[in-house]
């Protein structure tokens, strides 16, 4: 028995060349979330809030779902970078008094009654005027208020 080579008609390529190498176009942007950078991220309100989470130490943190309700606020663009983040450290203070996980639960404990109003603006007051006391209390205590 022996063994035939197989016959193609197919043409045999001897010296292959590469094709001439193009230019390659660059992925457009993303038009839903544009990326905010340079001094200008420190300018935006909404970007403070958001980005103030990742510099926070501590145990106790904001949820993504709790900083999207302080992002929707109509106070936000009043604010600045400095009385957002008071806001958030009072909220988180009020959070450990009140033994709430989330601010959710503290809207619920409040609005249910189970948090008396009168004291809760004097702690609101209290815990504003601890981590900032050259701050505008009425303010950050209306924006506070707004968000619960």
């Amino acid at each position: 028995m022996s063994i035939s080579k197989i016959m193609s008609n197919e043409p045999v390529i001897n010296n292959a060349q590469a094709a001439p190498m193009q230019k390659a176009e660059p992925a457009p942007e993303n038009a839903t979330a544009p990326v905010i950078a340079g001094k200008e991220a420190f300018d935006n309100p909404a970007e403070t809030a958001g980005r103030s989470q990742v510099n926070f130490r501590g145990g106790k943190f904001l949820s993504v779902k709790d900083l999207n309700k302080l992002a929707t606020s109509n106070m936000l663009d009043k604010m600045s970078g400095e009385e957002i983040s008071t806001a958030k450290k009072a909220i988180m203070e009020l959070m450990d008094k009140y033994k709430c996980s989330n601010l959710s639960d503290l809207s619920k404990k409040f609005q249910t009654g189970k948090i008396d109003a009168g004291d809760f603006a004097c702690d609101i007051a209290d815990a504003i005027t601890k981590h900032n006391p050259n701050a505008n209390v009425d303010k950050i205590d209306t924006f506070i208020l707004s968000i619960i």
